[in-house]
């Protein structure tokens, strides 16, 4: 099976317009038509036989005179056409490209459902030739936008994860420095509802001589008096490459608790921090661990040299994506384990309770997990496969681990990263994926229906 694309009919239209003794300047122009109009669309119904008697016949069929013309009207339709890839073709399927009016391309980091929609974090490029900015959004159900603002008042933020705070307003985290700084810090803000900044900080730690220095929020979970969060320092000494597992608590405030690493090795870091309020237990996801990656902490204690946290488990050369407690009492870690989506249930003490590893496409891996009902749970991921397409893919699973059903989801096909996923009821899915184009990224909001899954 081959592709019958916009580049296949360029190519042709390159040849043509070199016989008929056309500039190289036209060739140019139909090139960047081409890359500007291709959204690498795929048949997948002409075998390479039937494709090859296919262009045989447009040379001999057509005239010499027309032959060009209809090959520009090929171009067209393939590099216009809907054809959905291989995954689900429901039409009842939206999409809607979120259309900012202040920032000329946008990439979302997370995701938080309000009452109206959903609330949209990310990083927002305004101009050209400065650094992207921290970007905050309500959108409605549909993915239009409610309200937007860009944080662009000198001082650099790049968040990465947002939590809804008991007092009903956001945390926000990820890495930040002020002006006329360009070191890099653990940055933490507290917004309210509506995008205005009640009070943020930057932190800069160092856990030993070699001076960590480059501190990124990655995680974060309100506890009884306060807020902790989980991430990476990266050192500033001793070269590049050098990270620790950074465990952060600050007040309600914003005022520094302690800070402290719970890494062994080089080169690892905190990706997800889960708190279980019932025990006062905090866990730890680590990426690139050498042993466990895994850790229970104790929240309600400074953590000092290690003593208050420990791994309990050990899922091997995984990458986490997300972490979540269900209502049947069990942990549950999703993500990437060589190319593998795996979810795996835990308890407390690190033993394994159920676990699935899925492994359909050339590749796959578990970005985000939810529990809209106590009966169930979606898990957000991505897949590719040999044609180099990435979609979005859902799980359904049940509280025990067995699968209700799961589904990849593809319109343009072309490249889509999945961020998040939000449930409005009903079996009724909201999802935002970024996307490339013209050297900027756009987020495109997807509106999945329950009738889109059956």
């Amino acid at each position: 099976m081959i592709r019958v694309n916009s580049s296949n009919i360029y190519a042709l239209l390159l040849i043509e317009s070199q016989n008929k003794g056309y500039s190289e300047y036209l060739c140019q122009v139909l090139k960047f038509i081409s890359q500007k109009c291709s959204f690498r669309v795929s048949t997948y119904l002409l075998h390479i036989k039937q494709t090859k008697r296919f262009i045989n016949q447009l040379h001999i069929m057509m005239l010499e005179r027309y032959r060009f013309s209809v090959l520009i009207v090929l171009l067209a339709i393939f590099s216009s056409c809907d054809i959905m890839n291989p995954g689900n073709k429901d039409s009842s399927i939206k999409t809607n490209t979120v259309q900012s009016e202040k920032a000329v391309g946008i990439a979302g980091k997370d995701m938080l459902r309000t009452d109206d929609g959903v609330l949209l974090l990310g990083n927002a490029t305004k101009d050209y030739e400065k650094p992207d900015q921290m970007y905050l959004a309500e959108l409605d159900q549909q993915g239009n936008i409610l309200w937007e603002q860009i944080y662009d008042d000198g001082r650099f933020r790049n968040p990465e994860a947002m939590i809804k705070t008991s007092d009903g307003n956001i945390l926000v985290t990820g890495l930040g420095w002020s002006n006329n700084t360009l070191d890099g810090n653990l940055y933490v803000g507290k917004l309210s509802p509506r995008g205005t900044v009640l009070w943020e900080d930057t932190y800069r730690f160092k856990y030993d001589d070699s001076g960590f220095g480059g501190n990124t929020g990655l995680s974060a979970v309100e506890v009884e008096d306060g807020y902790i969060i989980g991430g990476k320092g990266v050192s500033s000494a001793g070269g590049s490459g050098t990270t620790t597992s950074m465990v952060t608590k600050v007040d309600y405030e914003g005022q520094l608790q302690w800070s402290e690493s719970i890494s062994e090795y080089e080169v690892e870091w905190i990706h997800n921090l889960l708190y279980d309020p019932e025990s006062g237990d905090l866990f730890a996801a680590l990426n690139y661990a050498n042993d466990e990656d895994i850790f229970r902490i104790n929240s309600a204690v400074e953590i000092n040299n290690k003593e208050s946290s420990k791994g309990i488990a050990y899922l091997g050369d995984v990458t986490f994506g997300d972490m979540i407690k269900n209502e049947s009492g069990s942990y549950i870690a999703v993500g990437q384990e060589n190319s593998t989506f795996f979810q795996v249930a835990f308890d407390r003490e690190g033993e394994q309770v159920w676990s699935n590893y899925l492994n359909e496409f050339e590749y796959q891996s578990a970005t985000k997990i939810i529990e809209p009902t106590n009966s169930s749970f979606y898990t957000l991921g991505t897949v590719r496969d040999s044609t180099d397409n990435t979609d979005i893919y859902i799980v359904n699973s049940f509280a025990d681990g067995s699968i209700n059903w799961k589904q990849r989801f593809g319109k343009d096909d072309h490249w889509e990263q999945p961020v998040d996923l939000v449930s409005f009821g009903g079996g009724n899915l909201g999802v935002i994926t970024n996307y490339q184009h013209d050297g900027f990224y756009d987020i495109k909001f997807w509106q999945i229906p329950q009738s889109a899954t059956q």
